[in-house]
């Protein structure tokens, strides 16, 4: 193996920079994680307290492109999810709906959404357990604070 013998002293010296330069700034009181701030060895930061209301409102409407005759048993039921888990953050349940646009507004807590995801809201119409029409997309909110998704479309369960 051919080695360039220049190269052994230099990478020492750098090598040497590095440790005077780690010990100068734990001297000096600079030890601290760069990632989140806390001391080395230490616990990290309790995170910061989330600034707004404590809970929220979603409005919107949901109508069909087809006539269907709305039953005093069947129930519109809105809800928003996570779009990364799509776990349900809140829900919102109506019965006794008797024409569209059937307008709502979905109450949720702020402190239930997660830093860095995405919610949306789908819509249903039920019989019972059954889902006659929904959603065919998730419609995106800008979830933390009150917010107008405008109308929601509902198609035909096949």
């Amino acid at each position: 193996m051919n080695v360039n013998t220049n190269l052994i002293p230099a990478l020492r010296r750098v090598a040497a920079r590095g440790a005077l330069l780690l010990l100068f700034a734990g001297a000096a009181g600079c030890a601290h994680c760069p990632l989140c701030g806390a001391p080395w060895g230490g616990d990290a930061p309790a995170p910061a307290e989330t600034v707004g209301p404590a809970r929220a409102v979603v409005r919107g409407s949901a109508i069909t492109l087809e006539r269907v005759t709305l039953l005093p048993t069947y129930r519109f039921v809105v809800r928003m999810v996570d779009l990364t888990s799509g776990a349900t953050v809140a829900e919102r349940s109506e019965s006794g709906v008797s024409s569209f646009p059937w307008t709502f507004e979905l109450e949720y807590s702020t402190g239930a959404l997660l830093p860095k995801r995405s919610y949306g809201l789908i819509a249903e119409l039920r019989a019972g357990e059954e889902v006659l029409f929904r959603t065919d997309t998730q419609y995106p909110v800008a979830a933390g604070h009150d917010a107008q998704v405008g109308e929601m479309i509902l198609v035909r369960r096949r």
